[in-house]
């Protein structure tokens, strides 16, 4: 890809007839574009806005912001034997959502006054790549992000952020981890476990 013209991806596979799945991230959104035969047949666009058609939506992947900056753009491609990548659920992220702020919730009543600003500010940090902290970190009372993202790394970027509060809290308070983990966690333990949250940290935690 072109870096200094990265819209120009696009004739490009469809000189090449392309047949595949091409993934676009902008500023951290991420896209699915399929395309068989260098036509596109199909895709998942993150942050597109309802009533914007697919060329405008690609047209503001590419637009400089308002300070006149260009936007980060990376691209890959996918053989063509692949199909679009699974995509996490709705009802799955609002699960992780509501996870996330009872894990905060809980690390703030065992170690009061350092556990929540330490862990929202934790998260504006992450939310700064192209993970999904931002959509399963937004309050509960506000409308989340928008998000295109596999079930694994919906697990992940949970399990990141509470694998870092964690360990800040354990200099303050040692030992208090996994009493957050178990106590935050234990109604959806199975779930979590199938997903492989609890292998990504570093604590046993017991039932």
């Amino acid at each position: 890809m072109d870096a200094q013209n990265p819209e120009t991806i696009f004739p490009a596979l469809q000189h090449e007839r392309f047949s595949g799945v091409l993934e676009l991230i902008s500023n951290g959104k991420v896209s699915y574009f399929q395309f068989d035969d260098g036509r596109f047949i199909n895709g998942y666009f993150s942050g597109k806005a309802e009533q914007a058609t697919i060329a405008q939506h690609v047209e503001s992947l590419f637009r400089p912001g308002a300070d006149g900056a260009r936007p980060q753009v990376a691209a890959s491609v996918f053989r063509p034997d692949r199909d679009l990548p699974e995509q996490a659920s709705p009802a799955m992220i609002q699960s992780y959502r509501e996870l996330f702020w009872r894990i905060l919730a809980v690390a703030e009543q065992q170690v009061p006054g350092e556990a929540h600003p330490r862990g929202v500010k934790l998260r504006d940090a992450l939310a700064k790549g192209a993970g999904p902290l931002g959509a399963i970190g937004a309050p509960l009372d506000q409308e989340a992000a928008e998000v295109v993202v596999r079930p694994d790394q919906l697990t992940q970027g949970l399990a990141d952020w509470t694998r870092q509060l964690l360990q800040q809290l354990e200099i303050i308070a040692p030992g208090v981890a996994a009493t957050i983990v178990r106590d935050a966690t234990k109604e959806h333990r199975f779930v979590l476990q199938k997903a492989g949250f609890y292998q990504t940290l570093p604590w046993n935690v017991s039932w």
